[in-house]
């Protein structure tokens, strides 16, 4: 039998760009509340926050639905909701990190966030998108507060 060595290297890429990510995320400070957190640092490092909330306060998430159908979404810990097209729908949670799920009802459709934060709200509009490219996307909070689509 003879050793094959690339999923092992593969396998040590993919670990070294997520404890990059990591890294990043830990390195950030706290930001003020009072003001809106949009992702205005930079650490070097593939992964990137889009916004940032303060980790020791609860956490709402606030999903606005821009498209013409449903869509599915909940955190992974919590039964997934559907918002209706044109509504918003508002979750809350006090632990991360945090994985939400937000997923379109129907096949073959991509869709993009816009993800802002203000006061610990983060605010997720989705709207469907014209990319030849669909797929389902989390976004993902961590426990320095980093706010991150996946």
């Amino acid at each position: 039998m003879k050793f094959n060595p690339i999923p092992v290297l593969v396998g040590i890429a993919t670990l070294s760009m997520f404890s990059n990510a990591i890294a990043s995320d830990a390195q950030s400070t706290l930001p003020n509340t009072n003001q809106n957190t949009s992702a205005n640092t930079y650490y070097s490092g593939y992964w990137q926050p889009q916004a940032r909330i303060n980790p020791i306060d609860p956490i709402q998430v606030l999903v606005v639905n821009q498209t013409n159908f449903p869509l599915n979404f909940g955190l992974t810990t919590n039964q997934l909701q559907v918002i209706q097209p044109s509504s918003n729908s508002t979750l809350s949670t006090n632990t991360l990190p945090a994985n939400l799920f937000i997923y379109p009802t129907v096949p073959q459709v991509s869709l993009k966030y816009t993800l802002s934060a203000v006061d610990n709200l983060i605010t997720i509009a989705v709207e469907q998108t014209s990319s030849a490219t669909s797929g389902n996307q989390s976004i993902w909070i961590g426990q320095t507060g980093g706010v991150y689509v996946q």
